[in-house]
């Protein structure tokens, strides 16, 4: 069991730290280390009482979010040497990785048919990869029904940001499969029925005493970004062959001044314009309904896809026009702030629900069932049952929990000793860093502690010294 959480622990903080810087401030850990018995099973009543009815499925939707992107780069880059350690070679069988990504979604899937019932095989059926995309969504507007009352709008958004990236992810599945197999992977051939589509309404009006200063502003700013994304996508489309660029970015500009008139970016430079925008999602996270908030942030991400691939097809001509690196200093710290309060509130949802779960069988069928087993299996025939060592049994296979680590994105530091405190701060090149650590046993004082680090995308770190412990085993 500690293994399993472990590892659950693990990929949950390295997703939480994908998009956005990583905050060296630590999460509330009180109830990741209070004392408590490790069993097989137990009832987790109070989980779904603390963390709501769709506590599993928002669990299971992150993960699988980052299976899935971990698919979309193995399968693209296997004509490229793959590692050693690496237990599936993709390229080899195109039937061998279509089985490999159903493993990636089995456990996000089990969960899933739980929620829906009845109907769960005829709208998200097993090993069917055309139905992925789409329950996915389904997913996130199941998750959608617990906010506010058990998870946050921040914690929320969080999980939308990576759900509203998806379609990239799944492009690039959908290329990696095709280059194998040229079978083309349509979407379902029916309507989702109503109760699993998000309610992706304003809402805004429905109780019009309510706008009044501050929220009245935001909802205005709502309504002049909504015309203004949406004059966009007709902008772009209706750009020809034989049209004018500058008269198109002349109708761009236009359609983004009162926007910016109101936000305070520049409408001449779409960078700053998505930049400053996430000021208007940290004012909707606090004033709008949920609906009007997945409306918000699912426009935001399909106005930029529609800016990317527009730019990607005329080039220098439009992105150094529109996509200028000279943003305002302002509109690049409401990226940030935004980045900051989101990953912290999901972190503190989501990560403390790996513990308080505490039961093997639901956490188990979160990971990659294939290759948590390949590694599992390797683990055991070379180390056994071992007991009575100075690190404790499932810590002496460093070698290979570093390697798993890294591939997930992690670098293992060191184990360090006696257990103290689970969060500790590594000072390296004097930069601080967050140390995840999970005690091997939460009840004792003296057992080790396994201590991942979580780089930022500036700082690569492999040694150094952590406060109030030794240093061991490197």
């Amino acid at each position: 069991m500690k293994q399993i959480m472990a590892w659950l622990f693990c990929s949950l903080a390295c997703l939480m730290v994908s998009t956005y810087k990583l905050s060296t401030e630590p999460p509330n850990v009180a109830t990741i280390t209070d004392d408590q018995e490790w069993v097989d099973d137990v009832p987790d009543d109070n989980i779904e009482r603390q963390y709501g009815p769709h506590a599993d499925l928002s669990l299971a939707l992150s993960m699988t979010i980052m299976n899935l992107s971990t698919f979309s780069g193995q399968i693209n880059s296997r004509d490229r040497p793959q590692s050693p350690n690496s237990t599936h070679r993709f390229g080899v069988d195109p039937h061998a990785d279509k089985l490999m990504l159903y493993d990636k979604v089995k456990g996000f899937y089990s969960v899933l048919h739980e929620v829906i019932g009845e109907n769960a095989s005829l709208y998200c059926p097993w090993n069917a990869e055309r139905y992925i995309a789409e329950c996915i969504d389904i997913a996130v507007c199941l998750v959608q029904r617990d906010v506010p009352a058990y998870m946050s709008q921040e914690a929320y958004a969080s999980i939308l940001e990576q759900v509203t990236r998806f379609p990239i992810i799944w492009e690039a599945i959908r290329y990696g499969l095709a280059s194998e197999d040229s079978t083309e992977i349509s979407g379902p051939d029916f309507d989702m029925p109503a109760d699993m589509v998000c309610d992706e309404n304003d809402h805004s009006h429905d109780h019009p005493a309510l706008l009044q200063g501050s929220v009245s502003q935001t909802f205005a700013l709502s309504t002049a970004m909504h015309n203004a994304a949406r004059s966009t996508h007709k902008i772009l489309a209706e750009h020809g062959a034989n049209a004018s660029l500058n008269r198109t970015i002349q109708r761009f500009e236009e359609a983004w001044h009162p926007v910016c008139h109101l936000l305070g970016c520049d409408h001449s430079n779409f960078l700053d314009i998505y930049l400053a925008s996430h000021s208007h999602t940290m004012a909707l996270m606090s004033e709008a309904s949920v609906s009007h908030l997945h409306s918000h942030i699912r426009g935001r991400q399909k106005l930029h896809l529609a800016m990317a691939r527009f730019t990607q097809e005329h080039g220098a001509a439009f992105a150094d026009r529109v996509y200028r690196s000279g943003t305002q200093a302002k509109s690049e710290e409401a990226f940030r702030r935004y980045g900051h309060v989101t990953r912290e509130a999901v972190r503190d949802h989501l990560l403390p629900m790996t513990v308080a779960m505490n039961n093997k069988t639901k956490a188990l069928r979160l990971v990659d069932q294939v290759e948590f087993a390949k590694f599992y299996a390797a683990w055991k025939e070379s180390h056994g049952n071992e007991t009575g060592k100075e690190v404790a049994p499932w810590l002496s296979g460093f070698s290979e929990l570093q390697t798993v680590m890294r591939s997930r994105g992690f670098e293992l530091l060191t184990v360090i000793r006696p257990f103290e405190v689970c969060w500790k701060r590594f000072e390296c090149r004097d930069v601080e860093m967050l140390l995840v650590c999970i005690p091997p046993e939460p009840q004792s004082v003296a057992g080790p502690c396994l201590c991942l680090g979580l780089p930022s995308t500036e700082v690569a770190c492999t040694r150094g010294r952590v406060e109030g412990a030794k240093p061991w085993a490197l």
